[in-house]
Formats: C-alpha cells, sequence, structure tokens
C-alpha cells in the first residue's frame, strides 16, 4: 500500500512498495533536492534515508493534507 514519506529530507512523496518508486509531491532544493527534479529510485537499503511523512511534513512543504496518505 502506498504511503507519503519524505525522502532524504528534501523531498515529500508517496512511496509504492510493490514497484519501489516515489511519486514526488514537493521537493525542496533548499534542502538539498537534485536541481533537475530526478529522483533515483530507492534502493533496498535506503529506509535509512526515508521515513515516514506526517502532518507537519505537508505543512512544511505547502502541500494540502489529506488523511489518506498516511494510512498503511
Amino acid at each position: 500500500m502506498a504511503r507519503a514519506v519524505v525522502y532524504q529530507n528534501h523531498t515529500l512523496g508517496v512511496y509504492h512498495p510493490e514497484t519501489n518508486s516515489i511519486d514526488v509531491l514537493h521537493s525542496s532544493v533548499l534542502k538539498g533536492a537534485p536541481i533537475n527534479d530526478y529522483l533515483p529510485e530507492p534502493k533496498l537499503g535506503d529506509w535509512g534515508k526515508m521515513r515516514y511523512a506526517t502532518k507537519e511534513d505537508f505543512e512544511d512543504f505547502r502541500v494540502r493534507f489529506h488523511p489518506s496518505y498516511l494510512e498503511d
């Protein structure tokens, strides 16, 4: 099931474990996101670089929040 994550503290997205991909909702170059908007596929051991997003992350990234983003 897809769930919102923060990748390397610079990108808010929705992680899809079945395809091992992230749909980017918003990224911040000021926080270290790549300038070219290319986000490499997360590798199996990348959970150290990802964490589940919180409602506060949506506020920080200025993305409209919906509770379904936080459901497993």
